[in-house]
């Protein structure tokens, strides 16, 4: 094709058509632009095209993860409602001066934690990556700021609460109240049995007359009920999200 063009432009200047020449060169450059801008806008496809591709498989990836944590989430309130009955049935009891002892071991619900790991190594990835751009819809990307920024602060920022209150009121009293075995502080809801005896119990007469117990029963109480109300509410927001990524992904598609 150069080689076409070369023949063309010797001729013209030999037979000394100057003005023709000049028509037939801006022409050319005519072209050859076209040709760089037709090249760009390819290009500029190709890009966007590569760009969708990823931000369907980053949202895709996204949408499992969420699905993923409110397993979690659903898990997690379902150990706090036994919890906060078991604390419920203490107090009740407690209250109930012709009972002798507990009915049920008093210290899994008092010393048992409840913090559990989201799925975010994909959200991480994009973050750390500077990908979060890929993901164009504003309110998709607001919204899943929104929902990892809410379970750092207040799900992270409850439970980190109720777990220094654990150790270092709960835990230390029992150990100074009764005959406790080491056992009893590694409690968590993944690894508590019920075949393990694990406290010495006194008669709930000595229970009665500690007001730092009756303190300890308001407090956990308190705790879990709002950290089981921030799992609520980090719930019904991953349920919209995923709502909101399917929608997305219907579009992008």
């Amino acid at each position: 094709m150069l080689r076409f063009f070369r023949t063309i432009r010797k001729t013209l200047m030999e037979q000394n058509k100057i003005r023709t020449y000049l028509k037939y060169a801006i022409g050319e450059i005519a072209l050859v632009m076209i040709g760089i801008l037709l090249a760009l806008q390819v290009n500029n496809w190709n890009q966007n095209r590569l760009q969708e591709h990823e931000e369907f498989f980053y949202l895709a990836k996204l949408q499992q993860s969420i699905a993923q944590d409110t397993t979690t989430y659903i898990g997690v309130i379902g150990f706090l409602d036994l919890a906060i009955n078991s604390i419920s049935t203490i107090q009740n009891e407690l209250n109930n001066t012709g009972i002798e002892s507990f009915s049920l071991d008093i210290t899994s619900p008092l010393l048992s934690t409840y913090k559990r790991s989201i799925e975010r190594s994909t959200w991480d990835n994009l973050i750390s990556t500077g990908k979060i751009s890929l993901i164009h819809n504003n309110v998709v990307s607001d919204s899943l700021f929104k929902y990892y920024y809410d379970y750092e602060n207040n799900i992270l920022g409850w439970n980190e609460a109720q777990t220094h209150y654990t150790r270092e009121i709960i835990a230390p009293f029992l150990m100074e109240f009764d005959d406790t075995n080491w056992e009893a502080f590694d409690i968590t809801i993944s690894n508590l049995g019920d075949d393990v005896p694990i406290l010495m119990q006194r008669n709930i007469s000595d229970y009665r007359d500690e007001a730092l117990f009756r303190n300890i029963l308001r407090f956990k109480t308190s705790a879990l009920k709002s950290v089981r109300q921030s799992y609520i509410e980090t719930l019904q927001s991953a349920k919209s999200l995923i709502t909101l990524i399917e929608q997305e992904l219907i579009k992008t598609g």
